[in-house]
C-alpha cells in the first residue's frame, strides 16, 4: 500500500493499532522544527551583562575618586581631562 500523504510514493505503515500511517519520511518531515539561531544563543543573561559590563566599563570611570584627581580619567579621556583638572594636578598624575 502507498503512503497516505499526497504526492509520496513510498510504502505506507500499517500498524495493527493505528491502521494506515504515513511512511517513515513523511513522519520525518512531520517532526522536525526549524529554530532560529540567534547570535547569542549558548549565552547565558549574566554571560551577555558581563560582557557589556567589560565593553563599557570606560562610561563608568569618574574624574574625582575620594576627592583626588582619577589618573585612569585622565588616562581614559585626554581630551575631557583639561575641563576637570587644573594643569598643576595633570602634571602630578
Amino acid at each position: 500500500m502507498k503512503c497516505i500523504r499526497a504526492g509520496c510514493t513510498n510504502e505506507a505503515i500499517i500498524s495493527p493499532t493505528y491502521g494506515v500511517l504515513p511512511c517513515e519520511a513523511c513522519q520525518k518531515k512531520d517532526s522536525y522544527h526549524p529554530t532560529k539561531k540567534y547570535e547569542f544563543a549558548n549565552l547565558s543573561k549574566t554571560d551577555r551583562i558581563q560582557t557589556q559590563r567589560d565593553h563599557h566599563l570606560k562610561d563608568l570611570i569618574q574624574p574625582y575618586w575620594s576627592g583626588k584627581p582619577n589618573p585612569e580619567y585622565a588616562r581614559a579621556y585626554p581630551s575631557e581631562a583639561h575641563n576637570y583638572f587644573k594643569k598643576s594636578e595633570l602634571t602630578k598624575i
